[in-house]
């Protein structure tokens, strides 16, 4: 049998089950500084092992089929983060479109019409959706 040096080592393997604990915790407090405000420092580190832990669990080829897998789903986890907020925005703008047309119709001022406005907060988006990356990959590896 050929040497194949990309087949994963079980160093390898034992690291990349490292990395998804590391990252879980990293991204756990990243999100947490949202909403509790931490020093400027630690959250540039906290935001630095998140970003630096995702793209390497991403990119990084010397894993196994198994951490592939878990990959996968916390892609699926990351990307449901991103969307449901964006279909609610979505389909509160429809709502509020159609009481703008309501209003429209009965009265004749229409200049100071203001539909339900939600401003989505992209720093939130993106610490949620890493949160939900390594979310959906210890689900995922938890599970039988």
């Amino acid at each position: 049998m050929p040497y194949n040096p990309i087949v994963p080592t079980e160093e390898d393997r034992s690291f990349a089950h490292f990395l998804k604990y590391i990252g879980f915790l990293a991204s756990f407090f990243f999100l947490t500084s949202y909403f509790f405000p931490v020093s400027a420092g630690t959250e540039k580190i906290l935001m630095a092992m998140t970003s630096s832990i995702l793209l390497t669990s991403i990119f990084s080829s010397r894993f196994d089929e198994h951490y592939y897998n878990l990959r996968n789903e916390g892609c699926k986890w990351a990307m449901a983060a991103i969307i449901v907020p964006l279909l609610i925005s979505a389909l509160l703008s429809v709502g509020s479109l159609s009481d703008k047309l309501g209003l429209m119709l009965a009265t004749t001022n229409n200049s100071e019409i203001n539909g339900i406005t939600l401003i989505i907060d992209a720093v939130l988006m993106a610490k949620m959706a890493c949160f939900a990356f390594y979310a959906g990959v210890i689900f995922k590896s938890l599970r039988p």
